[in-house]
């Protein structure tokens, strides 16, 4: 029949109706897209779907099967990343996140996997727990916490720079600045803030003097300019932390490159790459985590019931780990509730078939993780946040037989984050401290706008992650001998703290 009328072979995934020239420009919405993928695929009945965005052909693969088939069983064709004319202008081309695959892409890649892989991260752990108790310090001391999300950024920051670079001193503030501001410009190129020079390429070119699009270009090359000054900044830092013989991933990968380092350029942007790769995916999954908790407080008093008695009156260290499977299932399913990047984009480099459709050359394919983490057959009720799923029935242990975060939050194939077992481990200490001393809680009866936001569960996008747009918490020590724990393990103690932290993120 086929040789009669022909091979579905050469037919696009199935679409929504769309309009002339713009085809689905006005029918995607501009906030939780995914939502939209997801809901069009049902009605569809069908995982792979197609839009068309002007000229763009775009297709969104709704299933994890789909999503594994393409980009990790086909990494060769589904590698690289839709063309962005600003990374080019800015030169964030030059760190890991904006690369085309080939060689310098893989020698990056390999770089962070001895720096951080699975192996390595465990080197780093006095650096997290470090990074926890300052964390506590901090919200147990700012009772009002209206700067929630920059609380987060700076304890965060504080581990990065320290792992990448060794240093801790006078220089942190000041530098987490410039890059907390990289990562926030780097979100935007990659949510396609500056897709304008994408869709017409010679505006590229234009004289920074004319209106609207002169100024983007002039910003571009201003950020040039400040990631090769903060890049630099980072390899002088490291090298003041390797007088004093202190680890760090960029001194371990001088060490093994000898007096090839210093010519290096792809080294120098190491700490970069970290810094502003993980911030924002990082801040997310902590907002997601303390919103969380306060809306569940039957999850939240069994974690600390296990960290209580694991523990007992001393605060968490990584070593326990193996010990607190229920925190460990309360970090997965943080991940899987509410994705840090629900959709993930790829450009097809050669026409391609799956499942009798055409993914023809040069179309955007989107990895919809919103619809793995929504698969009930996979993951049963999962618009409730229920760590159990992911323990077996003693509750003891957690399971082998049922879909990990870790293998669809942070990606897939040769683009999955090679940073996600340094955010892995940096989160669960994180969470661990925060369950030892705080009791979360919702915002009081009285405040409804607050509570009504909260129960909300609207998912903003930062660009390259995602995260909840506004999140109402109540901190308060869990007991006095929490208080003491807090000061007595905190470098930066200034006295006793005590009351409530009223902490807003928008």
């Amino acid at each position: 029949m086929s040789s009669i009328f022909g091979s579905n072979q050469t037919h696009l995934p199935p679409s929504p109706p769309g309009l002339p020239i713009l085809g689905h420009l006005t029918k995607i919405p501009s906030t939780e897209q995914w939502k939209y993928f997801l809901k069009t695929s049902d009605e569809l009945r069908c995982k792979l779907t197609t839009y068309k965005v002007l000229n763009q052909t775009i297709i969104v693969l709704n299933s994890k099967e789909s999503i594994e088939a393409l980009f990790t069983k086909k990494q060769d064709v589904y590698a690289s990343k839709p063309p962005r004319k600003m990374s080019d202008i800015s030169d964030l081309t030059m760190t890991l996140p904006f690369m085309d695959p080939g060689e310098v892409f893989t020698n990056a890649r390999k770089q962070f996997h001895q720096g951080i892989g699975q192996a390595e991260v465990g080197t780093y752990n006095t650096d997290y727990e470090v990074a926890s108790r300052s964390l506590i310090k901090t919200l147990s001391g700012n009772l009002e916490c209206k700067n929630l999300t920059e609380t987060i950024d700076d304890s965060l920051g504080h581990v990065f720079l320290k792992v990448s670079t060794g240093y801790n001193g006078p220089e942190t503030e000041s530098v987490l600045k410039q890059m907390n501001d990289l990562a926030h410009f780097a979100a935007d190129v990659l949510g396609d803030k500056y897709q304008i020079f994408d869709i017409l390429p010679f505006l590229a070119s234009v004289p920074k003097s004319v209106p609207v699009i002169g100024p983007k270009i002039k910003l571009g090359k201003q950020w040039k300019n400040n990631l090769h000054s903060i890049a630099a900044t980072t390899v002088r830092l490291t090298q003041e932390s390797q007088k004093q013989e202190t680890v760090s991933v960029m001194s371990n990968v001088y060490k093994a490159q000898g007096s090839a380092a210093d010519g290096d350029e792809q080294s120098k942007m190491i700490a970069v790459t970290m810094n502003a790769g993980g911030m924002l995916a990082s801040e997310s999954a902590t907002l997601t985590f303390l919103l969380a908790m306060a809306q569940h407080p039957d999850v939240q008093k069994r974690a600390q019931a296990q960290v209580d008695s694991v523990c007992g009156n001393r605060l968490p260290t990584m070593a326990d780990r193996p010990d607190l499977p229920y925190v460990d299932a309360v970090l997965s399913e943080v991940l899987r509730w509410v994705s840090i990047a629900p959709v993930i984009a790829r450009e097809v480099t050669e026409d391609d078939h799956y499942d009798g459709f055409l993914i023809p050359k040069g179309a955007t394919i989107m990895a919809n993780n919103y619809a793995i983490s929504r698969d009930a057959e996979v993951f049963p009720d999962p618009e409730s946040f229920v760590p159990t799923r992911f323990l077996d029935e003693s509750g003891q242990k957690l399971r082998q037989d049922v879909l990990h975060p870790m293998e669809f939050a942070f990606g897939f194939g040769r683009r999955t984050c090679p940073g996600r077992y340094l955010a892995d481990a940096l989160l669960f200490s994180h969470f661990a401290h925060i369950l030892k001393v705080f009791d979360v809680a919702l915002p009081s009866e009285s405040e409804k706008a607050k509570r009504a936001a909260d129960a909300e569960l609207k998912v903003k996008s930062n660009g390259a992650a995602c995260r909840l747009e506004s999140v109402y918490v109540t901190l308060a020590p869990r007991s006095a001998e929490a208080t003491v724990l807090i000061n007595q393990n905190a470098s930066s103690a200034n006295g006793q703290a005590d009351g409530h932290a009223n902490g807003h993120a928008h």
